[in-house]
């Protein structure tokens, strides 16, 4: 009896180790198994956590590489390329060089303060020597050796300047420095000037090339239907097949100007991103509600200046002719 319970309890703790009876009988550990399981689930879990590593990254390289979107108005654009353009942002750091050179020519009005100090030291100093008995007997009763000055010399000097003769030569240097400044100054302006253009320019035919590539949507999409009604009569034999070749001319033309409009919109997004100093590849959605103001000088105003104009024009060919 106690045989048959011992007997039991270790088939029991065998299974529980082993897992399966069965096993126990056959020779067969069932941990082995169980090893191998693990090991194939800790592979596949590394594998999955690999992949999935892969997947964000390229994910994240693809949102990159589409970039990011962004809604602007012209008022916007104009603003945004006013502080962002490489162009006027290099006008800018001119104008401030040049004012600061101008701060530097006026700094040759004032008075100038100099300091010239000097340091001078020694290893050994001259010696005098006095010889025994030359102030009478016994005076001095030995060699007496003096020595002379010190080891070390110091000496500083300030000096404060106010330049007289030099006045005429400063102030013509200030005046160049101004006139420096008032050039980079109007190259500024000039610049922003063209930017702001360019910003118009590219603004408008973007918005130009969106509404040609509607029309030839809408172009392609009556192509293809007028093919298809074509087809149908050349196959019912009451039209030609002349008339379905010309259709599917038509729609494979309608079909190039569409590649050719997205190339353009394409080309012109690329423009704009550079003069707004965005990304190259962002993706603009532009308001097509564009509000035009012209700033229009008085009629009274345009009136003289043409007849000045025309003065000048007679003038000219007179002086010419004569």
């Amino acid at each position: 009896m106690n045989a048959r319970i011992r007997h039991s309890l270790a088939v029991r703790r065998a299974t529980l180790i082993y897992g399966d009876l069965n096993a126990v009988r056959r020779g067969t550990p069932a941990i082995h198994e169980v090893r191998l399981e693990k090991r194939f689930m800790e592979k596949r879990n590394y594998a999955i956590g690999r992949w999935a590593i892969v997947v964000a990254c390229a994910l994240g390289l693809v949102s990159v590489a589409v970039g990011q979107e962004r809604k602007l108005t012209l008022q916007e654009a104009i603003d945004l390329a006013t502080r962002s353009n490489h162009t006027l942002k290099a006008a800018s750091y001119a104008v401030a060089a040049d004012q600061e050179k101008e701060r530097i020519a006026k700094s040759s009005y004032f008075p100038a303060v100099t300091n010239d100090s000097n340091f001078l030291h020694i290893t050994d100093l001259q010696r005098v020597e006095v010889p025994a008995g030359a102030f009478g007997p016994a005076i001095p009763s030995s060699n007496i050796f003096l020595t002379q000055g010190t080891q070390t010399f110091e000496s500083s000097g300030t000096m404060i300047a106010q330049p007289i003769t030099q006045l005429i030569k400063i102030h013509q240097a200030n005046k160049i420095a101004a006139a420096d400044v008032n050039l980079s100054q109007a190259t500024f302006t000039k610049a922003s000037t063209d930017v702001v253009f360019r910003v118009h320019e590219i603004y408008y035919r973007i918005l130009t090339s969106q509404l040609q590539k509607e029309a030839v949507q809408l172009q392609i999409t009556s192509g293809s239907e007028n093919l298809n009604e074509n087809t149908e009569q050349v196959k019912n034999g009451s039209l030609l097949e002349v008339a379905r070749v010309e259709s599917r001319a038509s729609l494979l033309e309608a079909q190039q100007a569409l590649l050719t409009t997205d190339m353009q919109i394409a080309d012109l997004t690329f423009q704009l991103n550079d003069v707004l100093g965005l990304p190259l590849n962002t993706k603009l959605i532009l308001d097509p509600n564009v509000d035009v103001a012209l700033d229009l000088p008085p009629r009274e105003q345009s009136l003289r200046t043409a007849r000045t104009k025309s003065r000048y024009a007679s003038t000219q060919s007179i002086t010419g002719w004569m």
